[in-house]
């Protein structure tokens, strides 16, 4: 299945306060950008023979960072003002 980018829903001159370039750009950067990853995604999916796969396959992209492990420790139970660099699980 390929995904569009649908265009704007709205005349980006009628908005106060933001230019039709500011607009137009981030529509298309943004969520354009967002459209074509998920669509590279469904892509490597589509290709993928899951009778041969192993448990991470391929995790391009993913970031380790400190809100993972703090969704981590929240899955955990600890609430989002625990959640310091120094209390999360190493």
């Amino acid at each position: 299945m390929t995904y569009i980018v649908k265009p704007l829903s709205f005349e980006p001159t009628k908005l106060e306060g933001l230019s039709e370039k500011l607009i137009v750009s981030h529509w298309e950067n943004n969520y354009g950008g967002a459209v074509r990853r998920l669509n590279a995604i469904t892509a490597q999916l589509a290709e993928l023979d899951v009778t041969k796969a192993s448990p991470g396959v391929s995790r391009a992209g993913w970031r380790r960072t400190g809100s993972r492990r703090a969704s981590t420790r929240l899955g955990q139970g600890a609430t989002p003002a625990r959640c310091t660099p120094t209390t999360w699980p190493r």
